[in-house]
């Protein structure tokens, strides 16, 4: 083996990149053609779950970066976390944070029920799905990673873009994300195949939301409503993709960042519905808010005392999160 070089990169600095010939190399076949393939491919659908949860280790660095920074920041006679324009960001982050964690378990929670599947049936809905809700994780996580750490810094001012802070190294790293294992274009054509022919990718989409929706508390039935009205909107627009295969590559990318929103809000609600049951109903207002700015459910764009809410649950929204870092800095 020779080392051809190392490459110079503008992130993951910290992780080596470069070119290797493998020369004479002895080497065991671990499976014989066409099985190789068949390996190589559950191996990639792996690799985008770990990118995915990358990503949302990123946010939740981003997070705490620009949260701790402006918890303890005084400007014009106030902390600026008590301003409404630095609470929407704050909330934003910590909203596609909360919804890609949820989105990423739920491909890591497919990967492992298809590991129990009958192996070779790659056909099977067991397999179709986590096809599917790993290109919709990967690349909403990807995505939202590279938004939460450029609002890190936005948030931090001038210091966050020197490296004395750590927010240029978030930024830097979270390039990367959308672009390993498949970039946006790659996912979007993966949900196209996933979509049409011979696989029920839409059904096993369907399904999945409309069990989420089922059995909710009569609190979450506006949330639901929403999320129910966002499916019909999906699906009309898939039959359209599906009836002109132009169409499909002028909108893919649209149609995945719609299904992934989608799919985000019915798990946060479903979670969130489950949380109201023990008496907490933080994570109803993530779900809120995500559903709200995510799905476009709000009127004039959120502008009007239909959004006033958040502002008023601030406190209790991040509530959570001032704890963990209480407790941490105890220890």
């Amino acid at each position: 083996m020779r080392i051809r070089r190392l490459k110079d990169k503008l992130g993951t600095c910290g992780v080596a990149t470069g070119e290797v010939d493998l020369i004479e190399t002895y080497a065991i076949e671990i499976a014989g053609p066409p099985e190789g393939f068949k390996l190589m491919m559950e191996a990639l659908e792996f690799s985008r779950i770990h990118n995915a949860m990358a990503a949302v280790g990123l946010q939740r660095r981003a997070f705490l970066e620009s949260f701790c920074f402006a918890a303890n920041r005084q400007a014009f006679g106030d902390t600026i976390t008590n301003y409404p324009m630095v609470q929407t960001e704050i909330v934003t982050i910590l909203a596609n944070l909360e919804g890609d964690l949820a989105l990423a378990c739920e491909a890591a929670q497919c990967f492992d029920q298809a590991c129990q599947h009958t192996p070779g049936d790659e056909n099977s809905d067991v397999h179709t799905w986590l096809r599917l809700v790993t290109a919709l994780a990967k690349y909403q996580t990807a995505e939202n990673a590279n938004r939460s750490c450029r609002a890190a810094i936005e948030i931090i001012g001038g210091n966050g873009y020197t490296y004395d802070y750590v927010t240029p190294r978030l930024l830097r790293d979270a390039q990367v994300l959308t672009v390993w294992e498949g970039p946006a274009n790659i996912q979007a054509l993966e949900i196209l195949r996933l979509l049409g022919g011979r696989y029920s990718g839409f059904a096993l989409f369907k399904t999945r939301i409309q069990n989420s929706l089922q059995g909710l508390s009569p609190s979450s039935s506006l949330l639901a409503e929403a999320v129910r009205k966002a499916l019909d909107e999906c699906e009309e627009a898939n039959t359209y993709i599906q009836s002109d295969a132009n169409a499909a590559h002028r909108h893919a990318r649209r149609l995945m960042s719609f299904m992934a929103k989608l799919l985000t809000a019915a798990i946060l609600l479903e979670v969130a519905d489950e949380a109201l049951a023990d008496g907490n109903d933080r994570k109803s207002l993530i779900a809120r808010w995500y559903i709200e700015h995510a799905l476009h459910s709000s009127q004039n764009h959120g502008i009007g005392p239909q959004s006033d809410w958040m502002f008023e649950a601030f406190d209790r929204i991040i509530a959570e999160q001032v704890e963990s870092l209480s407790a941490a800095s105890a220890d």
